[in-house]
């Protein structure tokens, strides 16, 4: 019984005390330095992709929100006015053609974001996301190179 006994698992694994830990001040410090647009360590290539992905990051690291959430963000889910993100299940969206939608996991709520947060947001709904002509048949505001809706496996 003592072998039977040592083989049953003690719990179901979740809420453990070390489980995810957020990044150190060093290992910020140096995703910002690969991420920044203009470093020549930024694995991505072309402009669009590197201004998004560092985006896309200081979204991830500011408001805690998991992709799926993030893909499901659309430009008139951002109030830039009260500087907050409605975060919303739009579960089999009508409008999004993507094949695999991404959806939240969590129940709908508003989080708020920092003023440097919604400046970059700003500049890149603004400035970068609108040189896509395809971005303009879709809502969501990230969008992959080319203006298509970006999927959750994402290449470019």
């Amino acid at each position: 019984m003592s072998g039977l006994a040592a083989r049953i698992p003690t719990g179901k694994g979740r809420n453990k005390t070390h489980g995810r830990r957020a990044l150190d001040d060093v290992a910020q410090e140096r995703l910002w330095q690969i991420v920044d647009v203009n470093s020549p360590e930024n694995p991505w290539e072309g402009r669009h992709a590197r201004v998004r992905n560092e985006l896309i990051t200081r979204w991830f690291m500011g408001l805690g929100i998991q992709r799926g959430e993030l893909l499901g963000v659309k430009v008139n889910d951002v109030n830039f006015r009260a500087n907050e993100i409605f975060i919303a299940r739009h579960a089999d969206d009508p409008s999004d053609p993507r094949t695999h939608q991404p959806n939240a996991k969590t129940a709908d709520r508003l989080l708020p974001f920092s003023d440097d947060l919604a400046r970059r947001t700003r500049h890149y709904i603004l400035e970068e996301r609108r040189r896509f002509p395809e971005a303009r048949k879709h809502a969501f505001l990230f969008v992959a190179n080319g203006g298509r809706c970006a999927t959750l496996v994402e290449g470019g």
